[in-house]
C-alpha cells in the first residue's frame, strides 16, 4: 500500500507541477542555470527538473554533477562513461531501477516518465542513489550552477 501511495504521489506531484507550473515564489528559490549553449530541449529539461524538484533545489545541483545537465546525446539517453548501466541526466542505474520503472508503467525514454521515477526514487531513498557524486554536490554552491 505504501508503494502505491509513493507512485500516485510522485505522479500527481509531477503532473500538477507541470500543468500548473511552479509559482514565482518557489521559482525564486531555485537558481537559474546559466548555460550559454541552451538549446530549446535543454531549457525544457531544466524547467522540468525545476518543476519536479521545486521543493528540493539541491537536486538541480545533483543533476549538474551527475551529467552536466545533459539528458540525451544524439537522441539517446546519455550513458555513463564507466560502462555501467547509468543513463540520463540523473544517471539512474537502469540495471537496478529499470525493472521497477517497468512495473510502474514508466518508460525511461520519455523525459516526464524518467523524472517521475527520479522523484519517486528521491522520495523513497533521499540522496542515497547519488552518493557517488556527493563530493561534487555536497560542497558545491547551489547558486553557481551552470
Amino acid at each position: 500500500m505504501k508503494l502505491f501511495f509513493y507512485r500516485i504521489r510522485g505522479f500527481f506531484l509531477f503532473s500538477c507541477l507541470v500543468l500548473l507550473d511552479t509559482s514565482n515564489t518557489l521559482a525564486e528559490k531555485i537558481p537559474e542555470v546559466s548555460v550559454s549553449w541552451r538549446s530549446p530541449e535543454h531549457s525544457d529539461l531544466i524547467h522540468k527538473i525545476r518543476a519536479v524538484f521545486a521543493d528540493v533545489p539541491l537536486m538541480m545541483h545533483v543533476a549538474k554533477c551527475e551529467s552536466g545537465l545533459v539528458h540525451r546525446e544524439n537522441g539517446e539517453l546519455i550513458q555513463a562513461r564507466d560502462g555501467s548501466s547509468s543513463r540520463g541526466v540523473f544517471q539512474v542505474l537502469m540495471r537496478i531501477h529499470g525493472p521497477q520503472m517497468q512495473k510502474m508503467g514508466l518508460n525511461p525514454e520519455r523525459t516526464d516518465h524518467y523524472l517521475t521515477y527520479v522523484r519517486y526514487l528521491y522520495d523513497k531513498q533521499g540522496l542515497k542513489p547519488w552518493q557517488g557524486s556527493r563530493h561534487c554536490w555536497e560542497k558545491g554552491n547551489i547558486s553557481t550552477l551552470g
